[in-house]
């Protein structure tokens, strides 16, 4: 039995007849491979076009900000660097919509994803 809550999912296991370890096993594989997968700059600067197109950054003092290209920044958690105009300014709000985005479009599971900004 599994439930998922926010990217997470809790698994009742059973040390003493095994139950459900297969499915605990398999979680942690996938999570593995979500914290040490690779993307390329060209999926992920897609990505970010998209975000984009879907809901524009909000304008901060008057400025509008322009995120230009998304790289990969590291593993394990995965990071991936925003480079931009004004994109250090970006509200925690967008942030976290960026996160999401990102989550959902690789697929990632069981890992955090961390969003580094660049101006």
């Amino acid at each position: 039995n599994s439930k998922s809550n926010n990217g997470c999912t809790a698994l009742h296991i059973a040390a003493i007849n095994g139950t459900n370890i297969d499915s605990l096993l398999t979680h942690i594989n996938k999570a593995h491979h979500s914290a040490y997968q690779k993307f390329s700059t060209s999926q992920l600067t897609t990505i970010l076009a998209k975000a984009v197109e879907h809901h524009n950054p909000p304008i901060v003092a008057g400025k509008t900000i322009k995120l230009r290209y998304a790289h990969l920044g590291g593993h394990n958690p995965p990071t991936i660097v925003i480079h931009g105009n004004g994109a250090t300014k970006l509200p925690t709000s967008y942030q976290r919509y960026l996160t999401g985005m990102y989550q959902q479009s690789l697929g990632l599971t069981g890992t955090v994803l961390r969003l580094k900004l660049k101006g």
